[in-house]
Parts: C-alpha cells; structure tokens; sequence
C-alpha cells in the first residue's frame, strides 16, 4: 500500500482499511492517483468472493440555488369598452286637437231675391269636431242679422236661409261655434244680396258654331230690376278672350244671343265661362256659367265590317244600318265592337254624332 502524507489522505485510507478487515478473506488494496475524495469504490464478484462498494470521504456541500427574486407582473389594466351613445327616445308629441269648425262654405255667393222665392235662399255648409252652440250672422248691414243659434252635433251640417228680408249689399257671413267646455272657434266668407240683376243662365252649355244649323249660339239671358251698366264676357282660365255684349240695359229681362266669335273670328274648341257684370250703387257684381264650344265633327272609321269594329275620335252615338236592322248605341273614344250574331254582314252604313249634334261622315261595307 503506498504512503498517504496527508491526514486527510488517511483518513479516507483508514476507513478503506476498516472495511477491509470486516470481511474474510482480506484483499490487497492499492490507490492510484489519489486526490480529494470523495471516492467511489466496487469489488467484483468471485468464486469466494461477495461483491461490495462504498464512498470514501466527505460529501460535496450541498448546492443551494440562489434566491429566485420573481418580479411582480405588472397589472394588466383592461382595456375600457366604448361607452355606447345614450339612445334618446324623443317624447311623443302632444296630440294636436282638430280644429273645432272647418269647411265652411254658401252657396250661392251672390243670392239674387225675385220673384222666385227660391233664389232667395243661400245654403251653408261646415263641419264641427265636438257638439257645439252655433250662432250664424250677416255682419257688414245697418245692423247685424243673426240667422241661426242654435245647439248643433259634432260632423258635417247644412243649413239654408231666406234672405228675402235682407236689403241688397255686401255682407260677411260669420259662423261661431262655442262648446259646453268653452271652446270658442269662428270662420267667415263674404256674401253679396243684389236685386239689380236676378234669373241668371246661359244655355245651351254645349254649341256648336259651325254653319250646319244645330246648337249654333247660346242665350245669355237674366232680368233687371232697375237700368245698370252690363257687361258680358267669355273667359277662359280667368282670362277674357271675347267680349260678347258692354253696355246700359234697363229693367226687366234681358237676353244676348252670342254665335261663337270674338271680333267676328270663331273661337277655339274648349271650356269657357260667360261671365255678366252689373254696376250699380252695390257696386260691381259678377255672375258666371259654364260654356263648351265644339264646332268639331267627330271621325268614325270602320276597322271590320264582319265584326264591325270602329274606331271613333271623341265619345259620340253611332246609327247604324246593318243588313238592313237599324242599330243606335252611345260609344267612349277609340275602338269599340257593336255586338252582332246575325249571320254575315251584307251590307252597312253608320254616321256619328258628338253631344254638340256634329254629325260625321258616313261609311259604309262591306
């Protein structure tokens, strides 16, 4: 065994030795290279001999890891949600509350008395939201004329009155309706009395100034009752287009025959109003009616004779002589079929004639 100089050398060396001897038989040791310990060490096994191991020295200090410093995560701050915008509900309107009178109308604006009692008499109209006392006056006379007071239900009313009493001038209708609550509401229109002039009309509506001796001129015809400026016009959209009569006529009635012309030139096709003034101490008044002029003969063309299909250009009634059967039927504008099952159509003849008795030209099939 080779000297160990060292005391820590043998002290590792005693204790090999102590093992050694604790067992039978003893083995030779020898220790190369010796060091610091520890050492590890093994006998193999034998015939006669146990194997064994062990460590010789001291044990290595045990490591301790150095302090982990962990450092705190930060806080996470959440990222803010957007706020939503407030929904704002607007708040219900009020409810508007119906007017309590509306629709107020009279008929006729100018009420002409005469010897007929009826053309004495204007009719008026309104409407009423809830029940109400209504009072209805003439205001604008010497003294205001009340022609009704009276409790009247909620809808649609209409009245009429004489005005026979009430002496000629301008007037201004005033109705006003009071509830049980006192709710107040008044509407008015302007309404005229004239005597001076009375029994306006103006016929036919419809002429036809074109020479073939039917419906050629209208009768402007009403009745004076005292002499006043007059003047007679034909308007179309409120514009005059002819001047049919202008002059002084005196009391009693009076007619103007009017053939179509202004300034001796026929005027168009179309709509038209006679429009009469009268002047007096009243002040000027006005009257109108309605007139169509149509000098136009209408077209009827045969499309078909064996269906006898036509066509016309304004609405007329056709007559018709179909194999010899006189067929007469009232047909719109364009084309149009006259209902026909007997047999096949030999022979036939038709004219037209429009409402203002222009008759077309004839045709004739098959």
């Amino acid at each position: 065994m080779t000297v160990v100089k060292s005391l820590a050398r043998a002290a590792s060396y005693a204790v090999a030795g102590a093992l050694l001897c604790a067992q039978a038989p003893t083995y030779p040791v020898e220790l190369v290279k010796p060091g610091k310990g520890p050492f590890s060490w093994a006998i193999a096994a034998g015939a006669s001999v146990l194997p064994a191991s062990g460590r010789l020295g001291t044990a290595p200090a045990p490591v301790i890891p150095e302090p982990v410093t962990k450092t705190p995560a930060k806080p996470v701050t959440p990222t803010p949600k957007p706020t939503p915008a407030p929904v704002v509900t607007p708040s219900p309107k009020p409810a508007t509350a119906a007017p309590l009178l509306t629709r107020l109308a009279a008929a006729p604006a100018v009420v002409t008395p005469g010897a007929d009692p009826s053309s004495a008499y204007v009719t008026v109209d309104f409407t009423l939201a809830a029940d109400a006392t209504v009072t209805v006056r003439l205001t604008g006379g010497a003294v205001p004329v009340t022609l009704f007071s009276s409790a009247v239900p909620a809808g649609d009313s209409s009245f009429g009155w004489s005005l026979a009493a009430v002496a000629d001038g301008r007037y201004t209708l005033e109705v006003t309706a009071r509830t049980a609550a006192g709710a107040t509401a008044t509407q008015s229109l302007q309404l005229v009395v004239y005597r001076s002039l009375s029994g306006y009309a103006v016929g036919p509506s419809l002429i036809s100034p074109n020479g073939d001796g039917v419906n050629e001129s209208a009768t402007i015809a009403f009745t004076l009752a005292r002499t006043v400026t007059v003047q007679v016009a034909l308007q179309r959209a409120g514009v005059t287009v002819a001047t049919i009569y202008s002059g002084q006529l005196g009391a009693g009635p009076q007619s103007i025959v009017w053939n179509g012309t202004g300034n001796g030139v026929r005027v168009p096709d179309g709509a038209y109003d006679v429009v009469t003034t009268a002047s007096d101490a009243v002040g000027s008044v006005s009257f109108s009616a309605p007139l169509t002029v149509d000098a136009t003969a209408p077209a009827l063309t045969l499309l078909d004779a064996q269906s006898l299909r036509f066509q016309l250009s304004e609405p007329a009634t056709v007559s018709l002589l179909v194999n010899g059967q006189p067929i007469v039927q009232a047909e719109p504008a364009g084309v149009f079929t006259i209902p026909w099952l007997n047999g096949p159509v030999a022979t036939l003849s038709g004219q037209a004639t429009d409402p203002a008795g222009n008759v077309s030209a004839s045709v004739t099939g098959p």
